[in-house]
């Protein structure tokens, strides 16, 4: 695939071979590994090529620090799922807590399976970073929560019913914030203001409100419909999960 191409992190699992993601010209995603200049103040958040810059870097960086409470050097299903209420994203914005109203198929099963489920097709649907671990069943939950241990004989069905969350990377999580940035900068001027507001975050101490100049002052049409065509794909192949929809006025609508 030609250098000029969006190549943002690889998914864990790799999307089945019939359901293609389109390419997007241009976009070139987040780089964590090479050392990047360390800025002290606002700047553009984006390069003409729609690369992030080091100041959208270290401002998502900052933000990814605060909510990987545990230092694990990744963000669970719920720590990102609070990252969109706390922008103000409604529940139907948001795919995760979106789907916890979905019932489970097994007795035992945790409510957070078809949740995990459906978080990890769209990130595997946009090729974001992220890795998996297993999620404890409500049964193992339950059990330890009584001091006892869990059984060693169990059904199939209870033993693999926590299922397998979807962990995302720091890298994950930079990329998928710029889509959805890019897709709509004025409503994530917004966000971004708030969160900035309502985290501690000591790599922007000092630099003052958000100036709007940061963002590009409209969405980029090119990331536009790079979502739209993987939305339509998706829906074309039938492996759409519930998720949000509608107020937004972008096709970028649902997103996340």
């Amino acid at each position: 695939m030609s250098s000029n191409y969006y190549q943002p992190g690889r998914p864990s699992l790799i999307l089945p071979s019939s359901i293609p993601t389109p390419a997007l010209a241009s976009y070139r995603p987040s780089d964590t590994s090479s050392p990047q200049h360390i800025p002290n103040g606002w700047g553009p958040f984006f390069h003409e090529d729609l690369s992030p810059t080091s100041v959208f870097t270290q401002l998502m960086d900052s933000i990814f620090t605060y909510l990987d409470a545990g230092r694990t050097g990744y963000l669970t299903p719920e720590a990102y799922s609070r990252f969109l209420t706390d922008q103000g994203y409604a529940k139907k914005e948001n795919i995760w807590k979106a789907n916890l109203d979905c019932l489970a198929d097994w007795v035992g099963e945790t409510k957070e399976k078809p949740a995990d489920a459906a978080l990890k097709r769209h990130f595997d649907l946009f090729s974001i970073e992220y890795v998996l671990r297993k999620r404890a069943s409500s049964l193992e939950r339950d059990l330890r929560s009584l001091g006892l241990a869990t059984p060693i004989c169990t059904s199939e069905s209870s033993s693999t019913s926590g299922g397998a969350m979807p962990l995302l990377t720091r890298k994950g999580f930079i990329d998928v914030t710029a889509i959805e940035t890019l897709c709509d900068p004025s409503r994530h001027w917004g966000n971004i203001s708030r969160i900035r507001k309502l985290y501690d975050l000591p790599a922007v101490h000092g630099w003052g409100d958000l100036p709007r100049s940061v963002l590009p002052s409209m969405p980029d049409q090119r990331m536009v419909k790079h979502v739209a065509a993987i939305r339509g794909v998706c829906e074309g192949a039938g492996t759409c999960q519930k998720q949000g929809g509608g107020g937004r006025g972008q096709e970028c609508v649902g997103y996340t």
